[in-house]
């Protein structure tokens, strides 16, 4: 029977609320988004005591409407299931409106290298059963270390870190397959293929963690792919991360195959020496990695072999794999992975003449390249530079090569790193062969090279290149140019320039000592066209579902900007810096970008408690906290917010999601980095620490006009003294959680002696600020306790008349802007003034940014900067969602069981809406305003939805009201 449903109208303190409520039935209530550990359907799950999630749909939206028992079934196969058969596990029926995390609780353990299927039934809040859920499936992993027993780490023998490897193995099957997974592990990305297709359709596999201490493994499905008889399980390699400056790694791969045929006879295969390997038709562009040098690929289509992960190629002359040991946790791939998130056409073909080519893709993106060419010889070589500036050939040497074979329509794709930028450059090259191509003559001009031990000596080799190229080749090296000058004393050189022309174009090559130097062409037969040149976004595939929209163009722009830019950042399972020049993951972005933009706009459950994890990988032993993660960096550079990144992203967690197996990961990292701190505390006050470096001890870094605040500097100092406070305070709650009772006492101690101890040192009376008095040093000692209540408010409205006269704009660096953003929140009273300033394009602000024509964040509040790809600034859609529509997490009731409404209507806009995924289901809270101001109608109009088995406090004109679940409306 479809439920029947009327309107009523409450009048309470002035305000019309208009809700709805069920007279006849509840049959519309039911269980879905079914979640095992976060994930939908995952593959690969590796706990013995998974945890289950739902959510109930109630399309009524039924007031009070709520889960009063459930009852799940767990089977080992689909049929038993839907029999009503739970083999595994019948919780039976059990009373409690708990649907997040719920923990498995069967007698039997789970068995690796299996599939279970589950549906949950729920009963609502008159008792009444609803139908079953539809059915949903999780695939374990290797639940224990001796499940990888018999898999060797094996390698190529003898390839040079560069080169990409192809391994394949020949499998029988004797029937049928049924249910059967790889595990792949790798120290390195790779590509599974099974039968020469491509086991899915993730990429740069697997997401990235501490080498050191973990290493993810990837289960795939491969049953949908094999066949009764022969197979062959290949994979193509890189040596990815290890790579990376500071480690000294081999490349490994670890392959462990499980799963049961249609006879119901156990199937399993391992990596060892009998698997083959060989080097591939790509190679990675250099060898170590780092901080403006990551490199690309190249390409040679000329090696290409598309049958070498068949089952039917000969692969005897193909070297057998050799093993190596590791010590090193496997730890199941836990997270969505990387993914193609979004096509990219061209939108101009830009001739720059001299055979270089323009590629706009229209706004920047990070991820892969897709540029089909035509008209080329074998042996032509393209250069690909990728920039985020129409300026610039190449950002940051991320150059990528492409050889042709001299076919058509060859195709240069990404397939082991990515590209960051709006604009591909490409550039031809063509071999010279004995000083001839095509007819054309080569003219050599002038080459000339200077002494090492005299740098500004050159000597004239010009008649030796001649007669050397004239003899027959175009490939040479210095030695080749001293001998044919005839005087020893050059036989060390530092650089050999020649500069000659083809058909009257100039051209210039550089070679220094014992390199060899290659006389190039340039033409293209068949320009690069519109329609072949195609980007794709590359990012961790986090599921969106948090959105926002407003009447205000500018607002929306920074919403999804700050999208964007996010995305653009978070390729690996980790969000860094920037995805070009660096590509660590930065501490004070992690938390930021939690708070702002992960948690209330994605499905990041999974996602941040592995981020989580990543910072207690990389504690140093004494307590230290690193400034990135996961891999730790060769150099440090940061301070207390970066280094507390795990503490305050596990606190955002919890606030979402009420999880507090997060808040047990972190907690004995937390304690040994407060006991870091304790240590270096002098009369109170913590002090710079590792002074090696005034970058070990940053303040706020990169506020407006470039202030920076540097370890030395009192200003350092005050933040960081802030962040340890802020630390205590979070931590003393994680004690009280846990029922830490006696590290409550300790640290609430400590808190107790450090706050009025900052406010000693860095208070001015004379104008009740901190330190400086910039705005986020006022607004820190609020928000941590450090201002006595007494002195609250003039601190307080110093911020506001800062706002609102001397520095009217965001007056916040990286570091700063999560301090200030939660500010802004919890002060709504401040809500028309941050929509003041968002709704202004001057500098400094993010509407600058958007009235430049930028598709991203730049590194700087500046657009003329070498990173435009950056986030320094993600998180203000954080304040779009939490500030000006309301939607925020109450700390005394976490996880959004009980969460809070309280929008600030504004000025700058006639609308604004927010929807934000809740593990309850969907709050959309949405106001609009009238222009009429006439008192005797109605000028705001609230509207919010409050998902069954939670309730709200919506404040409306300023007024809390306590809600359960349901549709409302209200006016005033």
């Amino acid at each position: 029977m479809k439920s029947q449903l009327f309107s009523i109208l409450i009048f309470f303190c002035g305000l019309t609320v208009i809700g709805t409520t069920e007279i006849l039935g509840q049959d519309s209530l039911q269980p879905v988004g079914l979640q095992v550990e976060y994930q939908t359907e995952p593959v690969g799950v590796g706990t013995k005591t998974p945890r289950f999630s739902w959510k109930l749909s109630d399309p009524n939206f039924t007031q009070g409407q709520k889960q009063t028992a459930y009852q799940i079934f767990v089977a080992s196969n689909k049929t038993l299931l839907s029999e009503d058969n739970a083999d595994v596990w019948n919780s039976g029926k059990v009373e409690s409106d708990q649907s997040v995390l719920v923990p498995y609780g069967g007698t039997n353990n789970l068995e690796s290298s299996r599939e279970y299927f589950w549906k949950v039934q729920v009963f609502d809040k008159n008792g009444k059963p609803t139908a079953w859920s539809e059915p949903a499936r999780f695939v374990t992993g290797l639940l224990n270390p001796s499940d990888w027993d018999g898999a060797a780490w094996i390698k190529y023998p003898s390839a040079k870190r560069t080169q990409h490897l192809w391994f394949r193995k020949n499998i029988h099957l004797n029937n049928e397959p049924h249910a059967i997974f790889v595990h792949a592990a790798s120290l390195g990305h790779h590509e599974l293929y099974i039968n020469g297709k491509k086991a899915d359709d993730r990429v740069l596999a697997p997401a990235l963690t501490n080498f050191q201490k973990r290493l993810f493994y990837v289960t795939y499905d491969v049953s949908k792919f094999l066949k009764k008889g022969d197979n062959t399980i290949a994979v193509w390699f890189s040596s990815g991360w290890t790579s990376y400056d500071c480690l000294e790694l081999s490349p490994l791969l670890r392959i462990k195959i499980n799963g049961t045929d249609s006879a119901n006879q156990t199937v399993t295969f391992k990596s060892d020496t009998t698997w083959r390997c060989t080097i591939s038709n790509s190679a990675d562009t250099v060898e170590i990695f780092s901080a403006n040098n990551n490199g690309g690929e190249i390409v040679d289509a000329r090696n290409e072999n598309p049958d070498w992960n068949k089952p039917d190629f000969d692969d005897s002359l193909w070297e057998n794999a050799v093993t190596q040991d590791y010590n090193i946790e496997l730890t199941p791939q836990d997270i969505p992975p990387s993914r193609i998130i979004e096509t990219i056409p061209a939108k101009k073909v830009i001739d720059l003449g001299s055979g270089k080519y323009k590629i706009d893709f229209g706004k920047n993106f990070t991820g892969w390249l897709n540029l089909k060419f035509h008209g080329l010889s074998a042996g032509d070589k393209i250069t690909i530079g990728s920039a985020d500036d129409e300026k610039s050939f190449c950002d940051f040497d991320i150059r990528n090569f492409f050889i042709s074979s001299g076919k058509d329509d060859e195709i240069f794709r990404n397939r082991f790193s990515y590209v960051a930028g709006r604009y591909a450059n490409l550039e031809l090259s063509k071999f010279a062969t004995n000083g001839v191509i095509e007819n054309r003559i080569i003219e050599i001009e002038k080459a000339v090279y200077g002494k090492l031990d005299e740098p500004a000596a050159t000597v004239d080799a010009t008649e030796a290149v001649k007669k050397i190229v004239t003899g027959g080749t175009s490939r040479f090296d210095v030695n080749e140019i001293t001998k044919a000058v005839g005087d020893p004393k050059y036989l060390f050189v530092k650089t050999l320039t020649i500069n000659y022309k083809v058909d009257g174009k100039p051209h210039t090559v550089s070679v220094k000592d014992g390199e060899t130097a290659v006389l190039l062409y340039d033409e293209w037969k068949q320009p690069p066209r519109l329609e072949d040149c195609t980007a794709y976004a590359v990012s961790t595939d986090l599921k969106r579902t948090g959105y926002f929209k407003s009447s205000n163009e500018l607002f929306n722009k920074i919403y999804e900007t700050d999208i964007w830019t996010f995305l653009a950042n978070t390729q690996e399972g980790y969000t860094s810096d920037c995805p070009h020049r660096e590509r660590c993951g930065y501490g004070e972005v992690a938390t930021a970008c939690s708070w702002g933009l992960g948690l209330p706009n994605f499905d990041t459950g999974a996602y941040y408690r592995k981020v989580v994890r990543d910072w207690v990988d990389v504690q140093t032993d004494d307590g230290w906290g690193r400034h990135v993660a996961p891999q730790p960096n060769s150099v440090h550079w940061g301070g207390a917010m970066w280094a507390s990144a795990g503490m305050n992203v596990a606190m955002h967690h919890y606030q979402h999601y009420g999880d507090k197996k997060v808040i047990e990961t972190i907690y004995p990292a937390a304690k040994r980095w407060l006991e870091f701190l304790n240590a270096n505390t002098k009369d109170g006050l913590l002090q710079q620490y590792r002074k090696q470096n005034d970058g070990h001890f940053l303040g706020d870094w990169l506020a407006p006009h470039s202030r920076s605040e540097f370890g030395n500097t009192i200003q350092a100092v005050y933040f960081n003294n802030c962040v340890y406070a802020m630390n205590l305070e979070t931590f003393i709650g994680f004690a009280k959680l846990l029922e830490r009772n006696d590290d409550v006492a300790l640290y609430s101690e400590r808190l107790e002696k450090l706050r009025p101890a900052i406010h000693a040192q860095f208070y001015n009376a004379e104008n009740a600020t901190y330190c400086t008095g910039t705005q986020v040093q006022n607004a820190f000692a609020i928000l941590t306790g450090i201002t006595p209540d007494n002195e609250r408010t003039k601190t307080a409205t110093f911020i506001h008349n800062d706002l609102n006269s001397k520095h009217p704009y965001f007056d916040m660096g990286s570091s700063g802007l999560i301090v200030l953003l939660k500010y802004f929140v919890a002060h709504s009273e401040e809500g028309k003034t941050v929509a003041n300033i968002l709704n202004k394009t001057e500098f400094p602000g993010y509407g600058y940014f958007i009235d430049q024509g930028e598709s991203t964040w730049a590194e700087d509040w500046i657009i003329d900067v070498s990173s435009k790809i950056h986030t320094c600034y993600t998180g203000i859609a954080g304040w779009l969602i939490k500030g000006l529509c309301g939607i925020q997490p109450d700390a005394e009731h976490p996880g959004y069981k009980h969460f809070i409404i309280r929008p600030v209507i504004v000025d700058e806009a006639t609308f604004a809406e927010a929807s934000m995924e809740s593990p309850y289901g969907q709050i959309f809270c949405r106001w609009t305003r009238q222009n009429d101001k006439d008192k005797n109608k109605n000028n705001v109009t609230l509207s919010v939805i409050i998902p069954p088995n939670t309730t709200a406090t919506i404040y409306v004109d300023g007024k809390p009201i306590e809600v359960s679940s349901g549709k409302y409306e209200f006016q005033w």
